[in-house]
């Protein structure tokens, strides 16, 4: 914590792979040398860095783009901005460079533009999963309304709340003391870091806090010096300082795995914001974190954390009279598997709890999801009822109830494209209707076939059928044909009655 973010990358590389790294930043210079760039073999910098100086041409053009094979861009859903692609246009004009980008928050609304400048996702993975996997806690929703808290004036500006008409909602003195009550209701002696819209809302919110207990808590924003800030986020991580308010400096790079709480005091409409705030508190405890690595499984991670002393964090979201905004909450982060009107159905649910007791997410999710297919179901058994029979119907099997897999969601570098007349004839011999997906799951799907074609597994139609007589869809093919031929021999198919 106490390392600038620079400094932090720098050792983490270094401590990763043993390189040589290298920071060029402010008074931080490297000398190269035209004709013999060998050490470092990393250079860790920013963009601001990179285009300024240098004599107005910016300080990348010290270094020849030929001596690097790599650039790794971190938050790479901003690499779209004009002076990143000032940047990577200086750099590739090495040819051979190759470009990856890392971003914990890639934004839909971003995805076609990213998809200009990246050719492929090498590898994604989402919140949700690391959960699952056992890597992170979940993060808890819970609601906390306040009095006289009233969105429905503000105006939206960048796909946001307008931050001057929001600050001067969120710096009104009973605002903060409701702020400050609710949550030191919830927290108890946990560690909390809360986020606040402007510096005059952090350093209020702070002085309420510690009227309630001298020294409890602190604030930051940008214009607090280095060696202070450095010296409040220690105090932060020892636990000499409960409550860490923060004015737009904590989103990036700040990594305190003690914190149990997220006061969300800065409602927005950016769900890149909102990852990045609940970001702050999924790491597990630091007293189990080392030994998730030799865990053998998930199921093993996950109990680990479930018996640690942070089982889960908790977000807690200050909510009032919203009008026509859409503000994020957990379930926009976490229902990335989920349709749109699940999601809703929990923003709904979620403003209307007013017993500020924590949601798990993912389980109300989850639940949403079940009450709507079965709703579903209730409404084609009725129409059902009402439409004679056809003699005869096409009828497709549904691959992802036979795999036990989730559909892969269509990413807007991949939308206007179409399955392979290949790939459509390897989805219609597996019993799939390739009209019905869309490419992404065509893709997926197709994957998924020639996978079992190779492993020698049964064909979905036969594992579909297995399936549904209570055995396992992935027999191989021979051990597959033996139990189907047993299930027709003892239910008599084909049998005339």
């Amino acid at each position: 914590c106490a390392l600038p973010i620079f400094h932090q990358a720098a050792d983490k590389v270094h401590r990763v792979t043993g390189y040589e790294v290298a920071i060029e930043m402010g008074d931080i210079k490297i000398h190269t040398n035209q004709h013999n760039f060998i050490n470092p073999q990393v250079v860790v910098s920013s963009v601001q860095t990179m285009c300024s100086g240098g004599d107005g041409g910016g300080r990348m053009y010290k270094f020849d783009p030929k001596d690097f094979g790599i650039v790794i861009i971190d938050e790479a859903h901003l690499s779209i901005t004009p002076s990143f692609k000032r940047v990577l246009d200086f750099f590739r004009t090495n040819q051979n460079l190759k470009i990856l980008g890392v971003t914990a928050t890639p934004k839909r609304s971003d995805e076609k533009a990213l998809g200009q400048l990246y050719k492929s996702v090498a590898y994604s993975y989402p919140l949700t999963k690391a959960i699952h996997d056992g890597w992170l806690v979940e993060p808890l929703q819970c609601a906390m309304y306040v009095h006289d808290l009233d969105f429905s004036h503000i105006s939206t500006t960048d796909g946001d709340l307008n931050g001057p008409e929001l600050a001067k909602v969120m710096e009104q003195e009973h605002i903060c003391h409701e702020v400050v009550s609710g949550s030191l209701q919830e927290i108890g002696n946990q560690k909390a870091i809360a986020f606040t819209q402007s510096v005059r809302q952090a350093e209020l919110m702070a002085e309420i806090f510690n009227r309630n207990r001298p020294g409890m808590a602190a604030w930051v924003c940008g214009k607090t010096p280095e060696d202070e800030r450095k010296k409040i986020n220690e105090m932060f991580r020892t636990g000499q300082i409960q409550i860490l308010c923060n004015c737009g400096t904590h989103t990036h790079g700040f990594d305190d795995p003690g914190i149990h709480y997220i006061i969300n005091a800065k409602p927005t409409k950016s769900e890149t914001l909102y990852k990045q705030i609940v970001g702050r508190a999924t790491r597990p405890s630091e007293s189990i974190a080392h030994l998730l690595n030799d865990m053998p499984d998930a199921d093993a991670r996950r109990e680990l954390i479930a018996k640690s002393e942070k089982p889960f964090s908790v977000v807690l979201d200050f909510i009032g009279t919203n009008g026509r905004h859409k503000l994020v909450n957990t379930g926009d982060i976490l229902g990335g598997d989920y349709d749109e009107d699940v999601i809703e159905i929990f923003r709904e649910r979620m403003e209307k709890r007013r017993d500020a007791r924590p949601m798990k997410t993912l389980e109300e999710l989850e639940k949403i999801k079940q009450e709507l297919e079965e709703k579903r179901l209730h409404e084609q058994a009725k129409k059902a009822q009402l439409v004679a029979k056809a003699k005869y119907t096409k009828k497709y099997l549904n691959p992802f109830d036979v795999l036990d897999i989730e559909p892969a969601r269509m990413r807007g570098w991949d939308e206007g494209r179409s399955l392979s007349e290949g790939q459509c004839k390897i989805l219609l011999g597996a019993g799939i209707d390739p009209e019905s997906i869309d490419y992404a799951k065509g893709k997926q799907l197709c994957s998924q076939v020639i996978m079992r074609y190779k492993a020698g597994l049964c064909t979905l139609r036969m594992g579909a059928i297995l399936k549904k007589n209570g055995y396992d869809p992935n027999m191989k093919m021979a051990e597959a044909k033996a139990t189907i031929d047993k299930i027709a021999k003892e239910q008599g198919w084909g049998k005339r009655k």
